[in-house]
């Protein structure tokens, strides 16, 4: 488990990973458990389902490889063909841009560097690099505690008008396949793929969900649990940003 400690508006929140227990006297906090581990009754908290993909990282580099699907294989090997280089831990500095331009391009929500670095060292950058330039970029929560690391926000050049949109795909499943035998090679155990949107019918998110889906990995459900403090502070939040 890890606990992220963010201030906003004068008000102290904590977000708190991969929880195996719910502490009842949170309920008077700004808390917020994400992807706890267990499932319990509660009427201190509001709980909700989160469905993820988990590729066991302990499998053999042939067995992580076998488990991608054949398109994905052929992907892969090939942006290795084209030169594609992997960089890890690269700075928040340089994602932050990089990230924003794709999310204002997408309608997300963007980030800052305050909100980045309230994670520490609980925050990896990864790249994937072609004739210098960068064509995809991930970042990862990890938990050294349980050997876990999870997608936290993914981007691409995919919306620029002078680049290849197909080198561009296979730069970003390249990136995640390198992700994979990095934290293996760090001998994490899990790498959870961030969510995936369950029983949806939205086609854009069907279609981040067959991607995520192509690497093999095994769903899993866990649950988010937020207090009523927490609830209202992020009603608050979503009116002052109107």
């Amino acid at each position: 488990m890890i606990n992220i400690i963010k201030q906003k508006y004068r008000f102290t929140n904590t977000e708190s990973w991969f929880a195996d227990k719910i502490d009842k006297k949170n309920k008077y906090k700004f808390y917020y458990y994400r992807q706890a581990l267990i499932n319990v009754p509660t009427q201190s908290f509001y709980k909700e389902e989160f469905h993820t993909l988990l590729t066991d990282l302990r499998l053999s580099e042939e067995e992580l490889f076998r488990k991608c699907s054949a398109t994905v294989r052929n992907e892969i090997k090939r942006a290795e063909r084209e030169g594609g280089t992997f960089s890890y831990n690269t700075s928040i500095e340089n994602f932050i841009p990089f990230f924003n331009s794709f999310a204002r391009i997408k309608g997300l929500e963007v980030i800052k560097e305050s909100q980045m670095k309230a994670y520490g060292k609980h925050l990896i950058i990864t790249e994937a690099t072609f004739n210098g330039k960068v064509l995809a970029s991930h970042s990862y929560i990890i938990d050294e505690e349980l050997r876990r690391v999870r997608l936290y926000q993914s981007a691409t050049q995919r919306f620029s008008k002078e680049l290849d949109h197909n080198l561009i795909g296979r730069a970003n499943k390249f990136l995640h396949y390198k992700d994979m035998l990095k934290f293996k090679e760090l001998n994490y155990f899990v790498y959870d793929w961030g969510g995936i949107a369950h029983d949806t019918i939205d086609s854009n998110l069907i279609g981040i969900n067959k991607f995520k889906k192509s690497f093999g990995g095994i769903e899993s459900v866990e649950y988010n649990y937020a207090s009523l403090p927490y609830i209202w502070f992020m009603q608050i939040k979503k009116i002052f940003k109107r």
